[in-house]
């Protein structure tokens, strides 16, 4: 009322009372947080789902070929840890295509 006597005017057309802005932006403020907070959630989720269907895909892998990984080293006559290297190597790389 005071501000529409000092500047002469003849009427308001909306009023917002200051308590209500500062509650529409903590309002904002939360809102913004739980949207934050939900997309870190939802990525954790999907990490931990990739992550285990890929050490699924990976024992798989794992079962599948280290029999005929055997088979076709022992002519070769390798040292045992770079047999180990070259099967675990081929292991952990093998279904990096099946996931992508």
């Amino acid at each position: 009322d005071a501000a529409i006597r000092d500047k002469g005017l003849s009427g308001v057309l909306t009023y917002q009372k200051r308590c209500e802005t500062v509650l529409l932006v903590l309002l904002q403020w939360i809102t913004a947080i739980i949207s934050v907070a939900s997309t870190f959630v939802q990525g954790l989720v999907g990490v931990g789902i990739l992550s285990m269907v890929y050490l699924v895909i990976l024992a798989c892998t794992g079962v599948v070929i280290w029999k005929p990984l055997d088979c076709l080293m022992q002519p070769l006559r390798l040292l045992p840890w770079i047999q180990w290297s070259i099967k675990l190597l081929t292991v952990f790389v093998v279904p990096f295509p099946v996931i992508a």
